[in-house]
């Protein structure tokens, strides 16, 4: 991503999906991991946070590479309307 766009996400965030969209499962598992990250930035800081996101995509990336395919063309398209 590049930094103009980077800053154009920052200052035009997109809008969020109404939570009455979103099915119970996906929420709850949603809402969960963010819970856990925060619990992780308070006790350890911004860097081991960011080292346990990194650690645990590589991990689902490795054990689904489909999952990562779908993702990386998802938000391929998504730069593409912007």
């Amino acid at each position: 991503m590049s930094s103009e766009m980077f800053d154009d996400e920052i200052q035009n965030p997109p809008k969020p999906v109404p939570f009455s969209d979103v099915e119970k499962e996906r929420f709850i598992t949603v809402y969960t991991i963010f819970s856990f990250l925060m619990k992780i930035k308070t006790h350890l800081g911004l860097e081991a946070m960011l080292e346990y996101v990194e650690g645990y995509m590589k991990e689902i990336e490795e054990s689904c590479p489909e999952m990562k395919n779908a993702v990386t063309q998802a938000m391929g398209m998504m730069n593409r309307k912007n």
